[in-house]
């Protein structure tokens, strides 16, 4: 009677220490791009001519981090415990110092403002993922990342640099979104298994992810004819993203 319990806190346990890691990482990577900002950018001048040096140096540092923690992480891959955790953290954190470093190495100050806004992004949607259901994660992770796109499309549509850029990104997400359907119902046919891959639960709902696919392909669509209706489609996403997150918060307490 005593080991189910414990079962039980054991598998709880597991989301926490997935969606904790997902935001260390995420302050890490943060904290980094912070101070890069600060001493690339609005550095004194030997600040600017050491950091010039290092970034070049970052790229193969980090790839040498990447593959060491890599490899440790196939030697515990089957060992659950702190060495497989600390061992894929140290090949992401590996990753994100090699991209980082030639990113801002050949195109300067706007890989950092990217990044600035895409790692607590990935946070988010790693939180997510781990702590809610995976039926309601991509739900809100896809709902997430129509909100950005429609901010893109307001602030880009008409303009006539990035005009074709944002209609080129609009059409691939309507297309990913196309695909995340239709992998939905080939899951749904096959209990949530892809090959030999469980992707999602035996016996999962498919309704949010179709609703936020379609939710997400019609305003992308009015955000592309009208930066006027991409502002309140904005909002209204915004304000059923709140409320979905705070809906499958309370279902799964």
């Amino acid at each position: 009677m005593t080991k189910k319990p414990e079962k039980r806190g054991k598998r709880k346990s597991e989301p926490w220490r997935g969606a904790t890691r997902a935001l260390l990482l995420g302050c890490l990577a943060e904290l980094y791009l912070l101070l890069m900002h600060t001493c690339w950018i609005y550095g004194s001048l030997d600040e600017v001519l050491a950091w010039y040096d290092y970034l070049k140096l970052s790229v193969w540092l980090g790839l040498g981090v990447a593959v060491l923690g890599g490899a440790a992480f196939c030697v515990f891959r089957k060992t659950p415990g702190w060495k497989r955790a600390v061992s894929g953290m140290v090949l992401e954190l590996g990753a994100f110092v090699a991209l980082t470093g030639w990113l801002v190495s050949r195109y300067y100050a706007s890989p950092i403002t990217l990044l600035s806004v895409a790692v607590p992004a990935a946070a988010l949607m790693a939180i997510l993922w781990y702590l809610y259901d995976r039926e309601c994660a991509w739900a809100l992770i896809v709902l997430g990342l129509d909100l950005a796109v429609l901010w893109i499309c307001r602030k880009g549509v008409g303009s006539v640099y990035w005009n074709g850029r944002v209609l080129t990104g609009a059409v691939i997400f309507l297309v990913c979104l196309a695909v995340l359907a239709a992998l939905t119902w080939k899951l749904s046919r096959s209990q949530g298994v892809l090959g030999r891959l469980r992707l999602l639960e035996e016996n999962f709902d498919t309704l949010p992810i179709y609703a936020a696919c379609g939710i997400s392909a019609v305003t992308t669509v009015i955000a592309l004819v009208s930066s006027v209706a991409a502002y309140y489609c904005m909002y209204g996403v915004a304000v059923l993203l709140f409320a979905l997150a705070v809906y499958y918060a309370i279902r799964q307490l």
